[in-house]
């Protein structure tokens, strides 16, 4: 499929689907009428596709059954296919093709329409491509889904019996005595890791370091004879790899029979649909990319800022402990504090940085702040902070 080059189609044609799986561009005369109109009365040249779509948005407050709600339909049918080709490889769901992602996306289109604010925001496509990938999983969750498919994989990890994951270990073809300190690694996990979320929440992020050490240091420190002493890295690539059974176990990948699902240091291989990407998909990851580059950017200069106004003590010891990666009683010997003064002035940036990042998302993003919104943005926080003394590291 092609992505469509013209104003007039943009806003007056909409994507069909065969029950072969490919799709071609199909035009509403009427709306292709209006449009071709609307050109005359204004060169292409005076407005961009964009600008376009702000008008028509305008438009459509002021008169809802308008053709200007047919004309943003039609120019946000790629966004939908771009955020249903963007949701799908991250379920295991055989049974839903990419039509159907795209039909979930599309059927709340009103949504789009209602919760943007020109006013805040000036790109519409950007918009609306995160409320349909939001949309495309709540409609997934309605849809009463093996939890296997629809939970995170830390949600998955969390919520996994032993049973289970040890039914997925021996699956992989480990012994009782290798499959030992995955399990208990697995319950010091359990121990440790507390998300702010309901319990029964499908959508939870990894661990940050500081969580990443405690279940290291409650390994170590529970471990019986037989099971060897183990750093934080080490005890997050043991988790990973349960993750991995487990999805391996509940919801195997369809490929070759003749096919390992074995890499050859006995990780699990991640099995991806093949296909070479349409013109269409190249495009709309390039824009994605672009729109990423720029919200980046933005995030970058706000948490610089953050570190920025702190005094010297605390930037030595945020760089301490995200650059130099030591660990917080490392840091309270250098530093001549306590170890529990590290742990709250760590844990007291991250919360105003949290703070920050969450007003800035609601008043320039447009974004509600859900807890996983939330959750998310912390895991966000932990992954800038490790790129930020990395590169001032290498710098």
């Amino acid at each position: 499929m092609h992505p469509r080059q013209e104003i007039v189609e943009i806003f007056s044609s909409f994507l069909q689907f065969s029950s072969g799986g490919s799709t071609k561009w199909v035009t509403d005369s009427k709306l292709y009428r209006n449009m071709s109109n609307y050109l005359n009365q204004y060169p292409a040249a005076e407005r961009s596709t964009s600008d376009w779509a702000l008008y028509w948005h305008e438009v459509w407050q002021n008169q809802p059954k308008s053709l200007a709600r047919g004309h943003l339909y039609a120019y946000l049918q790629e966004v939908g296919y771009k955020a249903a080709a963007k949701v799908k490889p991250r379920f295991t769901l055989p049974q839903y093709t990419s039509a159907d992602y795209f039909q979930i996306a599309i059927a709340y289109i009103d949504k789009v329409f209602t919760g943007f604010d020109p006013q805040r925001q000036t790109n519409l496509e950007a918009f609306a491509y995160r409320v349909f990938c939001n949309l495309i999983k709540d409609g997934l969750l309605k849809e009463g889904l093996e939890e296997a498919s629809i939970r995170s994989d830390w949600s998955l990890l969390l919520h996994s019996s032993q049973k289970l994951l040890h039914k997925a270990l021996v699956q992989r073809g480990l012994s009782a005595t290798e499959i030992a300190p995955y399990i208990f690694a697995w319950e010091c996990f359990k121990v440790i890791y507390a998300p702010t979320k309901p319990k029964g929440n499908r959508q939870l992020t990894a661990p940050d370091l500081i969580v990443w050490e405690a279940i290291a240091q409650l390994y170590n420190q529970e471990r019986i004879q037989q099971l060897p002493p183990s750093d934080a890295k080490t005890i997050q690539k043991c988790l990973e790899a349960c993750i991995r059974a487990i999805r391996a176990y509940t919801a195997p990948p369809t490929a070759s029979l003749d096919a390992s699902v074995f890499n050859e240091d006995n990780t699990l291989q991640d099995i991806l649909p093949s296909g070479d990407a349409t013109p269409l998909t190249k495009l709309l990851d390039e824009e994605e990319a672009q729109i990423r580059k720029s919200l980046w950017a933005e995030i970058n200069s706000l948490l610089s800022n953050s570190i920025n106004n702190l005094d010297a003590q605390k930037q030595e010891l945020l760089k301490m402990y995200y650059g130099e990666e030591l660990t917080q009683k490392e840091i309270s010997l250098k530093l001549g504090i306590s170890q529990p003064t590290v742990v709250r002035r760590l844990q007291k940036f991250k919360s105003e940085s949290l703070i920050t990042l969450a007003q800035w998302s609601q008043t320039t993003q447009n974004i509600s702040l859900t807890p996983n919104v939330i959750n998310n943005m912390n895991g966000l926080i932990d992954e800038w902070l490790e790129k930020y003394y990395r590169n001032h590291n290498e710098g």
